[in-house]
């Protein structure tokens, strides 16, 4: 099974822009991962729900909840891969109908683990938690495909009671751009700052 890195790479999601791309968190992007474009490839979308539900076998307890929307992207598959209960968790609860942030299921006195896609500062992930646990659900564990920051972000779900799991980090992403010889020296040498940038941190 390829790594989610690796899956991200051969995707083709992960770019050097010409251009600083801003990110959810308002920071500046010089590396881009579109973890939303994976599903337009059914092969390496596949991939992706496998890697994620390989990490999950330990928790058959936990509901599984999807951040809107890049989360919302590949949890459904994985609930339906893994036999759990999916949930979808909104930035803020709808202004019409019922008025729900969080739809499919009661999770009130739940285990359950949040997936985003990814991660810069992790304000949405943890907007995500605070919402759940609102509703009444156990929240202790919260996983994402990518983190610009890991270090950063798992501390700041550490300091709120969450482990979180990383399934790609910088230097993952480097090392498969390296194996698959797809960008330029120039592409490459920014790609590699940016790894070492976070080794650093």
């Amino acid at each position: 099974m390829p790594s989610m890195a690796e899956i991200l790479v051969a995707a083709d999601v992960v770019t050097i822009p010409k251009e600083l791309i801003r990110g959810k968190s308002g920071e500046l992007l010089r590396v881009y991962i579109d973890c939303r474009s994976v599903s337009k490839n059914p092969r390496f979308f596949r991939s992706a729900v496998q890697n994620l539900a390989m990490v999950l076998p330990s928790l058959d307890e936990y509901l599984i909840a999807g951040v809107a929307i890049g989360g919302l992207m590949f949890t459904p598959a994985v609930g339906y891969k893994t036999g759990r209960v999916h949930v979808a968790v909104r930035d803020k609860p709808k202004e019409h109908g019922l008025g729900q942030q969080i739809e499919g299921a009661d999770v009130s006195g739940h285990q359950v683990i949040v997936v985003e896609d990814v991660c810069t500062d992790g304000r949405s992930l943890l907007a995500a938690i605070v919402a759940l646990r609102g509703a009444g659900a156990i929240v202790e564990r919260a996983l994402c495909l990518v983190a610009h920051h890991p270090a950063r972000v798992i501390k700041t779900m550490r300091d709120s009671g969450v482990t979180l799991s990383v399934l790609a980090r910088p230097i993952d992403i480097y090392s498969a751009l390296r194996e698959k010889r797809i960008m330029g020296k120039e592409e490459m040498a920014i790609a590699k700052a940016w790894a070492e940038n976070e080794a650093s941190s």
